[in-house]
């Protein structure tokens, strides 16, 4: 029963409500699986999945510096808006992935700018650059 954490489709709340019960290695052993279920936030079950998900953000800082790094402006809207911008299960973001929104910033693809994710990336890093904690702001 616990195995079946990755939702089938886009209202499986079953699933997520399982998923958001398991430890931090078995939500880790399906991260890729989950990390789809971002490209759209829209989806009933992103938010919880990303809910899962945001304790691990600095854990999945390769997956998601691969995704920061695609061509889908959409995905990386919905990872630096849900596991970055408003994660409060971390005290820090890794540098690596506040390197990554700098350069979104400092030099946005076409389908970055098509997503408004520079705007986001600008947002996420007001909150974590500077202090690393956004209570020690």
């Amino acid at each position: 029963m616990l195995d079946r954490i990755v939702p089938l489709h886009k209202n499986d709340m079953y699933a997520v409500r399982l998923l958001n019960r398991v430890s931090g290695p078995k939500v880790l052993a399906v991260a890729d699986e989950l990390l789809e279920w971002l490209e759209d936030g829209n989806w009933p079950v992103s938010g919880r999945v990303a809910t899962a998900l945001c304790p691990h953000v600095n854990e999945l800082k390769d997956k998601l510096l691969v995704i920061l790094r695609s061509y889908d402006g959409q995905w990386k809207y919905w990872c630096i808006t849900l596991l970055i911008k408003h994660n409060n299960a971390v005290d820090h973001i890794d540098e690596e992935l506040l390197a990554e929104l700098r350069r979104i910033v400092a030099a946005p693809t076409e389908s970055e700018l098509r997503e408004e994710v520079p705007e986001y990336a600008q947002e996420a890093l007001d909150r974590w650059d500077h202090a690393g904690s956004p209570n020690e702001k």
